[in-house]
């Protein structure tokens, strides 16, 4: 990319009175982050990466546009030469653990995963693995109020998924574990609080994954270093059926 289209794109990356132009502007982000070859523009040019955090952080921004940031990083964390200066972005691993917070701090969310783990509880003991626990919701008589509580539920998780992928990329790589619970020690409180809530089974997943990796898991890592989470590209849906792919 050359300077004017570097210049161009963080202007209207920046711009705080067309929304519709910042909308585009971060469908080109990410469909940058998913090029490796071309990607490290939008992290090596502090000018993209600080317009990519401030949108981040912008409350004004519809839900969309701060999926498609969160995937574009989502895309950046799992790269072998930029996750280093994401990892040490005290603006995003925070935001990163404080969405995570809010969204399962939410009265619906908490609320859904005690009516989910009551439901659980009638037919499962407490150490069953959550995905035999999600197979077996799929057979339950499950009212049609609490599916509908599921599904919105869901909905708002989705953003705490993408959060949870991004630590997880980021974690993946044995060089930043250190420096991350040194920025961020909530980290930690963070990821048991993915693990234990009782509805989403990908936030499951990839909050232990995140874990293992900060806890060093030889048995899991033999495999699963080398693995990086993806988001959806951007021709994919984001949502289907109130659960994020």
């Amino acid at each position: 990319m050359d300077v004017s289209t570097v210049n161009v794109l963080a202007a209207a990356l920046g711009d705080e009175e067309h929304f519709g132009l910042n909308y585009v502007a971060v469908l080109l982000a990410r469909r940058i982050s998913e090029l490796p070859h071309v990607s490290s523009i939008l992290v090596f040019e502090d000018r993209l990466f600080d317009a990519l955090q401030d949108l981040l952080e912008l409350r004004q921004v519809s839900p969309q546009v701060t999926q498609h940031i969160l995937y574009t990083f989502v895309n950046l964390s799992g790269h072998p030469k930029l996750h280093f200066k994401l990892a040490r972005s005290r603006r995003l691993v925070f935001f990163a653990i404080e969405t995570i917070f809010r969204v399962l701090k939410m009265e619906i969310v908490e609320q859904t995963s005690r009516k989910v783990q009551r439901v659980m509880n009638s037919v499962t003991s407490p150490a069953d693995d959550p995905r035999v626990i999600s197979r077996r919701r799929q057979t339950l008589d499950i009212t049609p109020e609490l599916s509908r509580e599921v599904t919105c539920t869901l909905k708002h998780i989705c953003t705490a998924v993408s959060c949870a992928m991004m630590i997880a990329n980021l974690l993946s790589f044995s060089e930043n574990r250190a420096s991350m619970l040194s920025l961020c020690p909530e980290l930690v409180c963070a990821l048991g609080l993915c693990d234990s809530q009782k509805v989403s089974v990908r936030l499951w997943e990839v909050a232990r994954c995140a874990t293992d990796y900060l806890h060093e898991d030889e048995a899991m890592m033999g495999t699963q270093s080398l693995m990086h989470l993806e988001s959806p590209e951007l021709e994919d849906g984001i949502v289907s059926d109130g659960v994020c792919k």
